[in-house]
């Protein structure tokens, strides 16, 4: 039996990543997630989320007792993301696709395994998948509130993955349809007197819930992405948005670089006594980045014109 190396997600993701899955970690993560940006000491009537007292020199104000009891709840959401295995969901809802076998001819082989790892790019489909099975098994379901939160929350996952480059995703549209009166944990967080919920109790649940999702998708979901694709555009597809396995990206940008030094430069003898990978890292930095055009089975080359010097030296 064959043992592969368990990748686990707290590699990329960074904020999440620094925390530890117990009390504290939880305790940090929900200043983070729900706290942030306000007021810790502001109070709406006379719910209060955090004390003004500190635990000691330097230390954060202590939550309230209603916060504290969820803590639990976000504690086992930390158990959960140090404990997967994103290798595997990888594998099975984006696979990457086997090279083709070649011809023999060394330029041509070249050129078509660019245009097959070119033309391998992940699908939005694949990618919504993957970032739906990984919310699954992190976030708790006490969490969401209810199904319908659930599906909601997966529909504009879908929608944010196929969004082209200037469009944008707004927090109305986020949070249309979602109802916070589901989710009994901010009852838990804000606790009403009697069967009577006042105006300002249910805002401020509200608000916890709005400022939950709105972290979900910008520091969780968003994190993932850029964690394990590479993401670009193609403008003449009208800006269409390409996601790319990182692993394959790091193939298409070492073949793009070895067919680009092999047709467009020719290598002069040394004048100094610069070695070979001196130079390949000068040349490396002349030509920059290079830009796919997947359908295509293309690539362009940006240069790095303030190089100067140094690259004329080569």
């Amino acid at each position: 039996m064959r043992h592969q190396r368990r990748r686990s997600c707290t590699q990329d993701v960074s904020l999440l990543s620094q925390l530890q899955a117990s009390n504290n970690g939880a305790r940090k993560l929900i200043q983070h997630a729900l706290l942030k940006d306000t007021d810790l000491h502001m109070k709406i009537g006379d719910y209060q989320l955090c004390s003004s007292k500190k635990s000691g020199k330097g230390a954060s104000p202590r939550l309230a007792k209603g916060m504290v009891k969820v803590l639990p709840l976000f504690k086992r959401f930390l158990v959960k993301f140090k404990g997967l295995d994103v290798g595997r969901v990888l594998r099975r809802h984006c696979p990457l696709s086997k090279m083709p076998v070649g011809n023999g001819n060394a330029n041509a082989d070249k050129r078509d395994d660019i245009g097959h790892l070119l033309s391998s790019f992940s699908s939005y489909y694949q990618v919504a998948t993957v970032m739906t099975a990984v919310c699954h098994k992190c976030v708790p379901a006490e969490l969401w509130g209810s199904k319908r939160n659930w599906r909601i929350f997966v529909k504009n996952v879908d929608l944010l993955v196929r969004m082209k480059r200037f469009e944008k995703l707004s927090v109305e549209q986020v949070m249309h349809r979602m109802k916070p009166s589901d989710c009994k944990w901010l009852e838990t967080c804000c606790p009403g007197s009697g069967n009577y919920t006042p105006l300002a109790l249910s805002q401020r649940r509200q608000q916890l819930f709005m400022r939950w999702i709105c972290w979900l998708f910008n520091d969780f979901v968003m994190a993932f992405l850029k964690g394990y694709f590479y993401i670009t555009e193609s403008s003449i597809h009208r800006n269409r948005i390409f996601y790319f396995r990182k692993s394959l990206w790091r193939q298409v940008n070492k073949l793009a670089f070895q067919s680009v030094l092999a047709n467009r430069f020719e290598e002069l003898l040394p004048v100094s006594h610069a070695g070979p990978s001196t130079r390949c890292s000068v040349a490396w930095q002349v030509i920059g980045n290079i830009l796919p055009s997947p359908p295509a089975k293309i690539i362009r080359c940006s240069c790095n014109s303030q190089y100067g010097q140094k690259a004329r030296a080569w």
